[in-house]
């Protein structure tokens, strides 16, 4: 028998953002089906292509500067407040943070922030434009300077966070909320597997890579429909 208070973990993608307007990334009509990924969001090519590098996300910051967060992003900051929660995102928008959820781990960084990868420095930018020409705040440098979003081939600084918590520190007395994600990035299909907690899946539709039957619960529809539901479910289970 344990003593620790049951806690909401939530898992949420680009799902959530884009009934605000945001495109998604890996959808078959997303950016990596209209950009290319060895020119604007590689690693090991970044520094060569930096002046698309920038474009691409000055227009990505120019589009969120546009946007207004959803009913999906509001009822988590709601839910963040009402129940114990640690809450990862794949999303690099602020959305969340606009509609006034705390303490949210960004696992592919953050777009409103820059990266020099010559002192690792990092600062935020909001909304601003980046040219190639600015230099970083700290140590001068001028072609460190990325965007504090993971690249391909770069290594993610806050998924050894998110694992530990999968791996030790959810329990049968919790639940597990997945929201708008593929699970082509992180296997959403084999954790739901391994966890014996209580878990809720929210997607627009089926994909193959997620299997609800691993799931108490599953919603199929708009986050912003889905979140009355989910409300329902998280207040019996907290009988809060």
């Amino acid at each position: 028998m344990t003593n620790k208070r049951p806690q909401l973990y939530i898992l949420s993608g680009a799902g959530i953002s884009a009934e605000s307007g945001l495109a998604t990334f890996r959808d078959e009509d997303g950016l990596w089906a209209k950009f290319n990924i060895e020119e604007v969001c590689q690693i090991a090519t970044w520094k060569q292509n930096r002046e698309s590098v920038h474009a691409f996300y000055n227009a990505r910051r120019q589009e969120i500067a546009k946007t207004q967060p959803n009913q999906a992003h509001f009822a988590i900051a709601e839910w963040s407040k009402s129940y114990p929660t640690q809450h990862f995102t794949q999303n690099i928008d602020d959305l969340l943070e606009k509609a006034g959820a705390d303490d949210v781990c960004h696992l592919h960084g953050k777009i409103s922030e820059m990266l020099c990868t010559a002192c690792t420095h990092t600062w935020n930018i909001g909304t601003a434009d980046w040219s190639t020409d600015q230099r970083c705040p700290k140590c001068d440098s001028y072609r460190g300077v990325k965007p504090n979003v993971v690249f391909f081939g770069e290594q993610a600084p806050n998924y050894p966070k998110f694992w530990k918590v999968i791996e030790n520190l959810i329990t049968p007395e919790d639940t597990l909320l997945v929201m708008g994600t593929s699970g082509r990035v992180i296997n959403v299909d084999e954790i739901a597997a391994e966890l014996k907690c209580y878990k809720i899946l929210n997607n627009l539709s089926e994909d193959e890579s997620i299997q609800g039957n691993k799931f108490d619960k599953v919603f199929y529809m708009p986050a912003t429909q889905a979140v009355a539901e989910i409300s329902k479910v998280l207040v019996t289970k907290f009988k809060i």
